[in-house]
């Protein structure tokens, strides 16, 4: 199961009791919780209640650097983050670093009490809309397949960075990543 953008401390707390009703369902968790722009998308108390009431029922979490720090308050660095993200319930976290100042895009994978495996990406140019909740989608989907956690993040991630080399824009916003593109020919461009 992927869940997505909550928004309210409510429909956390629905999804929480749908989760508990099927224990044996992997779930894979894309906290968005901040718009691209910065601003908040979860209402009062839904932090908490995500905290409290989802992360012990994760299989996996994929936040960016700036969603980490918010699950994880005190945590001062990415490998503190991570290693918070563990003790909280989560089986494994990915942290991802598209939102670093940095010229390639580092994520690390988080399991088993601390770090598993680091990967880094060839930063593309542009911003996009969609790219976190195709890396979330993609685990999902491996995962449903049987895949093991860790291999369904590696090739997750490169399904993600290959749908984003081929991002597409509308109306001249955020480049929006093309998730069929391996079903392209290279004679229908």
């Amino acid at each position: 199961m992927k869940i997505g953008m909550l928004g309210e401390v409510e429909t956390v707390e629905a999804v929480h009791t749908l989760l508990r009703d099927h224990p044996r369902v992997p779930v894979i968790l894309d906290p968005v919780l901040q718009a691209g722009g910065g601003g908040s998308l979860a209402g009062r108390g839904t932090l908490d209640a995500v905290r409290e009431l989802l992360l012990p029922l994760c299989t996996l979490i994929t936040p960016n650097l700036p969603e980490a720090h918010l699950l994880a308050p005190g945590a001062d660095s990415v490998d503190a983050a991570g290693i918070a993200l563990l003790e909280s319930g989560v089986e494994y976290a990915l942290i991802t670093g598209t939102h670093a100042s940095t010229e390639t895009v580092i994520n690390r994978l988080f399991g088993h009490h601390g770090p598993i495996e680091r990967y880094e990406w060839p930063r593309l140019p542009g911003e996009y809309h969609g790219s976190g909740c195709t890396l979330a989608a993609a685990c999902a989907a491996l995962i449903a397949q049987g895949e093991m956690t860790p291999a369904a993040v590696r090739r997750a991630q490169s399904y993600t960075w290959r749908s984003l080399q081929a991002a597409y824009a509308l109306n001249g916003g955020q480049l929006i990543p093309d998730r069929l593109f391996w079903a392209r020919d290279a004679s229908d461009e």
